[in-house]
This record gives structure tokens, sequence and C-alpha cells, in this order.
């Protein structure tokens, strides 16, 4: 860029400007008179280019950044010459351009020679472009991490004094706790303990801070024990259901209610013996908990507020028998925790009005209730469609076909009697 500055000298009329220079001569005694261009820039030796304290050489540190330049323009003899016309350039305008007046302007990293011309002669001045970290701004100003081992991305913008991006320049990271956060040389912070840190970023020694939060929260359900297999109305366990955040992580929550429920239920069967609890340090436990079917494949569904289900591993309840009887066409078991079972023709299970009634009944069905309530069976004898059963009191009772009074209910007659009825005439 070239820019030109006036003289500041007025002109004389030729003829005025030859009386002068004659007086010049006579008041000398006899001197050589000066040229007709003294104070122009034909006088000129040297020129010389300083900043406005007097060096030869500045640098700048930000972009737009201005430095206001002085030429001095000297004759032969070193004598400044007010006046002379000075032109101003730059080496590299993409370094820095200057203007009619000498301000230079820095435009870009490097280095830029400004050259002020006064006709033949010149004189330069070195100016280094060299941005400086002013300010560093670290983005998200802050995040919050809610699982052990999740990760957030941290960036960094560095800049000049006139807030120009200042590139290529180091980055160092910092985390004020590695034991609840550690960062990696790209700003890659991973979470490793609830609480608080700070993330630090500093280039050239000027630091940016972002404010971390490690608070980890439960989104699922997990089967930490899952059920094992069973027996018939016998508690399986124990079982233990976790709080888990969103990579796995236990999180110790404490008070939550946990309840569980049959998911997959091939019988029909009822879930039992506290179902619902509540955790302790993010662990929920079940000791009592009872299916009083049987079947293969059961599984339990957990579910709490807020959370995300879980569904266990599947497990088996096997129907377990103490005693065991068989007939022509009935067999009957008492289990050991004293229920009574009967399979085979439907018309002497005990069961009630099965239906149909008469046909067979391949799968084991607990005997109903004597009308007198439940009861706790000890023994059972299975005979041709009949069957008898003993309770632990020491009460007999019968069912089934009872055409020749085997029952021993007091009665007889052609139709089956569907449920248990006492034996009368026992001491």
């Amino acid at each position: 860029m070239k820019g030109r500055a006036a003289a500041g000298r007025g002109r004389l009329l030729p003829g005025l400007a030859a009386f002068t220079t004659v007086l010049g001569v006579v008041a000398c005694g006899g001197e050589r008179p000066t040229s007709p261009g003294t104070g122009g820039s034909a006088d000129v030796a040297a020129v010389e280019v300083t900043t406005s304290d007097g060096a030869v050489r500045d640098t700048l540190t930000a972009l737009e950044a201005t430095v206001h330049l002085e030429a001095t323009a000297r004759d032969a003899a070193g004598d400044p010459i007010p006046g002379a016309s000075i032109e101003w350039t730059s080496s590299d305008q993409a370094v820095a351009t200057v203007d009619d007046e000498g301000t230079a302007t820095a435009v870009g990293n490097g280095l830029a020679d400004v050259t002020a011309t006064a006709g033949e002669a010149s004189g330069s001045l070195s100016l280094a472009v060299e941005q400086s970290v002013a300010t560093v701004t670290v983005s998200p100003t802050s995040a919050m991490l809610t699982a052990i081992g999740d990760t957030q991305r941290f960036a960094v913008d560095a800049a000049d004094a006139n807030d120009h991006p200042v590139e290529g320049v180091g980055i160092l990271w910092q985390t004020s706790d590695p034991a609840v956060a550690v960062v990696d040389t790209a700003g890659l912070v991973e979470a490793r303990a609830p609480g608080e840190a700070t993330i630090t970023a500093a280039a050239q020694g000027v630091p940016g801070h972002a404010d971390l939060t490690v608070a980890p929260e439960g989104t699922r359900l997990v089967f930490d024990l899952q059920p094992p297999d069973g027996s018939l109305d016998e508690p399986i366990g124990p079982v233990r259901v976790a709080v888990e955040d969103a990579l796995g992580n236990r999180i110790a929550v404490n008070g939550l209610t946990v309840d569980l429920e049959l998911r997959t239920n091939p019988s029909g069967a009822a879930l039992s013996g506290g179902a619902s609890a509540t955790t302790s340090g993010g662990v929920a436990e079940y000791t009592g908990l009872a299916v009083d079917g049987w079947g293969r494949g059961y599984t339990l569904e957990a579910s709490a507020a807020g959370l995300d289900t879980a569904v266990s591993a599947p497990f088996d309840v096997e129907l377990v028998f103490a005693q065991v009887d068989a007939g022509r066409s009935i067999t009957c078991g008492v289990t050991p925790n004293a229920e009574l079972l009967c399979w085979g023709d439907s018309r002497a299970v005990g069961a009630g009005p099965v239906t149909p009634f008469g046909s067979p009944l391949p799968v084991p069905i607990r005997v109903s209730a004597p009308a007198s309530g439940p009861v706790a069976w000890k023994l059972v004898a299975a005979g041709n469609a009949f069957a008898c059963g003993v309770t632990a009191g020491g009460d007999a009772f019968c069912w089934g076909d009872n055409g020749n009074g085997q029952l021993g209910t007091g009665t007889t007659g052609p139709e089956p009697v569907p449920e248990p009825e006492p034996v009368v005439g026992l001491p």
C-alpha cells in the first residue's frame, strides 16, 4: 500500500525565488547558494523510520492493532528536512498495511518492512505481527455427566486482544479433581466419581475454565441376583434387583420402591411372599418369594417409578411330592408343604366338577379344601376312580366314585363325589 504525505511548504513566485537566492549569496559573503529544490525530495539523502518512541522495529500482538510510524528525511549533513514529501509502502500487505499518514495496521501473522520514500532516498522499519493470546474461552461453560464413565468433549477458543482467533496455539488441559473427572490432551473429559471439578484450558499461560458436575442418575433396573429354580410354594431366592445408570454403573440410591411380578407365567400362577421391596445402597432384596404354580420358563419383571424395567432370566418351578399313591385310574400326591394334588380320571381328582367331567386330566390339580375349611394334608391313598386323604390332624376325607359306599361318607350313589367329604363314624 502506498501513501504520500504533503511537504507542507508554500510555493514562491519564480522572480521572488531568484531574488531570495541572490540575497542569500550577498548575506553569506559569497557562499555557494542552495539549489532551487531546498526543502524538497531532491535534497533528501536519507530517510529514518521509527515508532513514536524512537524504536526501529516493532511487534503487533493482535490483528487490527495499529502503530503510527514517523519518517524523518535528512540531507547529506544528517539534518532533518522539514516538509519532505513521504511515500509509504508495505513489503507484505498480507501481514501489514500502511496509510498515507504512516499508520500501520496488522493483517496477518508474519514479518513486513514498512518503507518511507522521499525522492531517491528511503528508510524502512521491520514490523512483526505475532498474535498473542489475550482470552481463552472453554465451551460449554458448564456440563453435567449422569453416568460414571460418561464423557464430555470441551472445545476451546483462544483469541487476541481484538478478539481474533489465534490459530495453532498449544492448549494445556487440566482438571481440578482427577478423582471426579479426568481430561485428555484433546479436551475429552471422563466422569470417575460423583462430585464437582473445574476443567481448565490454558493457551500461552492464559486460562479459561468450565464447570463440571458428575451426578450419576439411575436409568434402569437390573437383576443383580437371578431367581433360581425352585419347588412349588417353596421360597424362591434370594433375588436382588439393582439400580444402574445408562452405562451400567451401580447407583447407590436408598428408599426406592421396586415391585416384582410374574412376566412369563406358563401356569397362571400367583407370586407371593413380599414382591415389593425398597432399595438400600441401590439394591432391593427379596427373600420370601413363592410361586403357587409349577411349570418351566417363568420370568420376573422388576419395575420402579422413572426407571426402565428389568426382566429376569427364565426359571422353573418343580412339583415335588413327599408321598404319592397310584390307583387304577387316578394318582394323587402330597407335597412337602401339605398340599394334595391328583390327576387322571377327572371324576376322582377331588377338585370339584372339572369340565368336561369324566375326561382324562393329564396334569396335577389341587384337591379342593373340605367344606369345613382348609386343611394340611399328610397322607393320600388312591383307589379305582376314588381317593382318600388324611390330614395332619388325623381327619379323613374321601372323594370320587361312591357306587359301593367306598368313600365312607354314610351314603352311596351312582354319581361321583367331586370334592372331599369327611369319613363318618370314626372315633
